[in-house]
């Protein structure tokens, strides 16, 4: 069954007031936005219109069942010049291969290893 979803404009997040802000506090920007506008929000950032999505199923249809319909955006294609062609910035085949290296340590056993080392940096 597939769920629709509502997208909301939001005001917090757009322009330079919503850049200052996501800048102080990106969670709690983040958090807020879902809380008033729900799980798909909308909002513009020079001359370009974003969506975030927050709703679980929605993610994964975009991260692994329709990865091949969406492309990075801009600035994240532009952070190529600065981080080099990795899984941030690569896309299709090259990062399928990438992806492909690193999948072993994402494996729940790996993850578990350090797991302790990720929440006590999350604190």
């Amino acid at each position: 069954m597939t769920k629709t979803l509502r997208v909301e404009y939001s005001p917090e997040l757009s322009g330079l007031v919503g850049l200052y802000g996501f800048g102080r506090d990106p969670l709690g920007s983040l958090e807020k936005v879902q809380r008033l506008h729900g799980d798909a929000v909308l909002f513009g950032q020079f001359k370009q219109k974003n969506v975030i999505f927050s709703d679980p199923d929605a993610v994964e249809a975009m991260l692994v069942g329709r990865h091949a319909e969406f492309t990075k955006d801009l600035f994240t294609k532009d952070l190529s010049l600065l981080l080099g062609t990795g899984l941030l910035t690569n896309e299709g085949d090259a990062w399928k291969a990438k992806r492909k290296l690193m999948a072993p340590s994402f494996q729940p056993r790996e993850i578990a290893a350090y797991g302790e080392t990720m929440v006590a940096c999350a604190e």
